[in-house]
């Protein structure tokens, strides 16, 4: 086995952790590692266009019945992504940045509905690319089980 000079380690994630995404004002959101899935997604409950800009409003659910936080954000363009259904969606994409533990990334995010899913956001393989390696079988690596970032 092949070992990773100092330069070279990883963040080791847990399949599920805690994150912040601190430019959209969310200070704790659950996320799943996907490597299935190339982007990453975000839920937001709506989505609305600031007309003639490239920057729309949109509401992101707090979580814990704290109600909603709302954010205004660019629109960096669309993307089409095959959904977890096999339909294909087009998605607005904007870039954030996301902390997971000592992760400081700035990523590309699709917006969309994820009413029906158990997490309301997922991180996608294009976001952990050379940074973070993903433990199936572990949860919360980087972040505490009750959700308490520093």
């Amino acid at each position: 086995m092949r070992t990773l000079d100092k330069k070279a380690e990883k963040v080791v994630l847990g399949w599920r952790e805690w994150a912040s995404l601190p430019e959209l004002g969310i200070a704790r959101i659950q996320v799943k590692m996907d490597t299935g899935a190339r982007t990453s997604a975000l839920h937001v409950e709506a989505f609305k266009r600031v007309p003639g800009t490239q920057r729309a409003r949109i509401w992101i659910p707090a979580g814990h019945g704290a109600g909603t936080v709302e954010a205004e954000v660019d629109i960096l363009g669309y993307s089409v992504v095959k959904t977890s259904t096999g339909d294909r969606e087009r998605r607005p994409k904007v870039t954030t940045e996301i902390r997971i533990g000592t992760l400081r990334r700035r990523i590309e995010v699709t917006l969309s509905r994820r009413d029906s899913m158990v997490h309301r956001m997922i991180v996608g393989r294009r976001a952990l690319r050379g940074r973070a390696v993903v433990d199936p079988g572990r949860t919360f690596l980087q972040t505490p089980r009750d959700g308490r970032l520093a």
